[in-house]
């Protein structure tokens, strides 16, 4: 069958999905369609002569040391296993070229305002999961998640890092960013304060690790936001670049966090709830999760105005090479100023 080539797509890549599909059994390519960006990798719908299947490439850069190719294609053997058909199968990878082939979902994304009790419940049977006993014997095997940090202190510290990072932005370029920015390290340094003072208060160390069996295998970056509804019923979640073992508070904290597709808060507490349930000392996690929550709506504001940071940037680019630079940041102020609000409001009510 002859190669169809979509003006959009390079021969190089064509190439190279096509000696990707040769490591398999699907037969040959008969066509290869780009996809709408998504933020770090691009996207593609790749037609066989048996069947349909996505094909991502990869972001790569000297400066970022993350394998995004192992850690996803990894963690969605692990997941498919744990979870049959919650995830895209994985099918084949081709290194070299940063590429791999997965189960192509005929399903529709999420939007804001669909996401109701039923799929947050779906999320949480998902999750759970994941970490039954019987799957984490499997895990031994998974990284961390990328940004893994086990004390409070830490995840204070990635906060820090991730502002610091956006004050060595040229203030020229910060444009109405600038004063937005400002007015979160305001509010995050009196955050840091009360959040010490309420751990002290309550006898929670700062500087203490959760202990190995505290620790959950994560998705990260978990959320509708990276979750397809099928045609025929139930969701399946993908986008696992990050996913590892990492802190299951910090999980719920980006879970409830994340602006794009936002989970009705008043699902929190039922959320947490089960979720800790999962774990040794769910008290702990409990009293935890309460002071990481505004911790990880401040990180979200950071990722927000990722877009000012050239190598954040540069990565949606690669993403998306028609990119509006000036659309995106003036979009991603937006959300960031929501965050912003949404972190005040619940720093108020911490307790």
């Amino acid at each position: 069958m002859a190669l169809s080539m979509p003006e959009a797509v390079t021969s190089p890549i064509a190439e190279a999905i096509t000696a990707l599909v040769a490591s398999t059994d699907l037969g040959t390519v008969a066509s290869v369609e780009p996809l709408p960006a998504s933020g770090n990798n691009r996207a593609f719908r790749v037609e066989t002569q048996s069947r349909v299947i996505l094909v991502k490439r990869y972001f790569t850069h000297p400066s970022d040391p993350r394998n995004r190719l192992d850690t996803e294609f990894r963690f969605t053997i692990y997941a498919d296993a744990a979870a049959p058909g919650s995830v895209p199968r994985p099918i084949a990878r081709h290194d070299a070229e940063q590429l791999a082939a997965y189960e192509f979902i005929d399903g529709a994304p999420f939007c804001p305002g669909e996401v109701t009790a039923k799929d947050v419940d779906a999320a949480i049977d998902f999750f759970a999961a994941l970490n039954t006993p019987d799957a984490r014997r499997r895990a031994d095997g998974l990284p961390m998640a990328s940004e893994a940090v086990f004390s409070l202190v830490e995840h204070i510290q990635l906060v820090d890092r991730r502002l610091s990072v956006l004050f060595t932005v040229n203030p020229e370029g910060l444009g109405d960013a600038a004063a937005l920015i400002r007015r979160l390290v305001d509010d995050w340094r009196s955050l840091v304060d009360r959040i010490l003072r309420l751990a002290e208060d309550r006898g929670l160390s700062v500087d203490d690790a959760l202990k190995t069996d505290h620790r959950c295998v994560s998705p990260s970056d978990f959320g509708f936001h990276n979750a397809l509804q099928r045609r025929g019923g139930g969701i399946v979640f993908h986008d696992f670049e990050y996913a590892g073992w990492d802190d299951p508070t910090r999980m719920l904290g980006d879970f409830f966090a994340q602006p794009a597709v936002p989970v009705p808060s008043d699902g929190f507490a039922e959320f947490l709830r089960r979720c800790v349930a999962l774990f040794p000392a769910a008290a702990l996690l409990d009293q935890r999760a309460a002071l990481m929550r505004p911790i990880y709506l401040a990180k979200w504001c950071c990722i927000a105005l990722g877009v000012f940071v050239p190598l954040t940037l540069e990565r949606r680019k690669f993403a998306n090479p028609a990119l509006d630079e000036a659309k995106i940041k003036k979009k991603q102020i937006a959300i960031a100023a929501s965050l912003h609000e949404a972190l005040r409001k619940v720093s108020h009510e911490l307790h």
